[in-house]
């Protein structure tokens, strides 16, 4: 199996990096966070499969103008949403992207993500009401999109429509996972946040 080489800095919103891999071409296209902080989300296409890394709203935006910029891609396209950990520019637009989209693909994250990831959206939805215009969701639409959320288990193995997929812990937060995704053969690792120290009730993750 091969693997794509790193790619740390994907670039400005929007914008597609190309690589060549085995004669086929893998885009790569931040749809937020690219060279900025907040709304985290990347897409990876390959081989005709879509996969999105991370759905986050921007904490310095409100209303519409927080979400990534969905306008780049086709969210019916989409084959699956992978959620990296609960804090709200990682995980923040994702009950607006499957309430409000055309997304018909499946959604996973870690076990402990789903919760808390529940609890943060209601009170940013909450929060998002002193002004309706802000809201981008609301409490009936995450309800809906918990119900819709799939977990998956740390080196657990999952396929969805050709696309093998499993997590690592990444440290950081409770629940917080790096997800290596295999379409053909070819592999991409999505490491969201992760942390390299010690801490009392997360380890330590050791990359390279």
């Amino acid at each position: 199996m091969a693997a794509v080489p790193a790619i740390t800095a994907p670039g400005l919103a929007g914008t597609t990096r190309k690589v060549e891999v085995d004669g086929d071409v893998l885009e790569i296209t931040p749809l937020g966070a690219g060279a900025e902080v907040g709304r985290s989300c990347c897409i990876v296409r390959f081989r005709g499969k879509v996969v999105m890394f991370d759905c986050g709203v921007h904490p310095a935006h409100s209303g519409m103008s927080c979400l990534p910029y969905f306008d780049h891609i086709n969210p019916a396209e989409v084959d699956l949403l992978l959620v990296t950990h609960f804090h709200l520019d990682h995980s923040g637009a994702v009950p607006y992207f499957l309430s409000r989209t055309e997304f018909k693909g499946k959604v996973f994250m870690t076990h402990p993500t789903r919760p808390i990831c529940k609890m943060l959206w209601h009170d940013y939805a909450r929060v998002s009401k002193i002004a309706a215009e802000d809201q981008i969701f609301s409490s009936d639409d995450i309800n809906k999109t918990v119900d819709a959320i799939e977990l998956i288990d740390y080196h657990e193995e999952r396929q969805f429509r050709g696309i093998k997929f499993s997590c690592y812990r990444a440290g950081h937060v409770l629940g917080a996972a790096m997800f290596m995704i295999n379409i053909g053969g070819i592999r991409v690792l999505y490491t969201g946040d992760y942390s390299r120290e010690e801490d009392r009730h997360l380890p330590q993750v050791l990359l390279g």
